[in-house]
């Protein structure tokens, strides 16, 4: 697996790599799938539809991760870069200004982008096996699954 961007790729190489990104992602995973399997065996009977209620966690876990982990690991990257004068060495390379921001966006976030994608099959699995239509209110336990008119009309009836 290379890479153009030698940036990005020292990057994603300090994180562990392949090895690391792989077992990382595999765990994750078993743990929500754990989880999920939980959820569906402490409801009494045991049903799937609980995993409809579970989608905004997922939703939830996916906004976590990408907007407080990924952030946190490009500043981290680059902070070691400063702190280690690497960044001097960098600007000494022939790299445009693109490639380098590109580099450390996507090379130090890589495991992000991973649980991400595992966060997208879970939810859309959850959803899937839930059986709850992509119109209706997710996360709403008297709702999943409803049709937006029986919705209104639930609604106008308790009002």
């Amino acid at each position: 697996m290379a890479s153009s961007n030698a940036i990005g790729w020292v990057q994603f190489k300090l994180l562990g790599g392949t090895r690391n990104l792989c077992v990382t992602s595999v765990a994750y995973a078993i743990v929500v799938i754990a989880v999920m399997f939980l959820a569906t065996q402490l409801e009494n009977p045991p049903s799937f539809a609980v995993l409809g209620r579970g989608a905004p966690v997922i939703m939830s876990v996916q906004l976590i991760v990408l907007l407080l982990y990924g952030t946190l690991r490009v500043g981290h990257a680059v902070r070691l870069d400063v702190n280690g004068s690497m960044i001097e060495s960098h600007r000494l390379m022939p790299v445009s200004s693109i490639s380098a921001v590109l580099g450390y966006l996507f090379g130090s976030t890589a495991q992000a982008f991973s649980l991400f994608v595992i966060n997208i099959v879970l939810g859309a699995a959850c959803v899937s096996v839930a059986s709850v239509s992509p119109g209706s209110r997710l996360g709403d336990a008297g709702h999943a699954g409803a049709r937006p008119d029986d919705l209104l009309a639930r609604s106008s009836r308790n009002a």
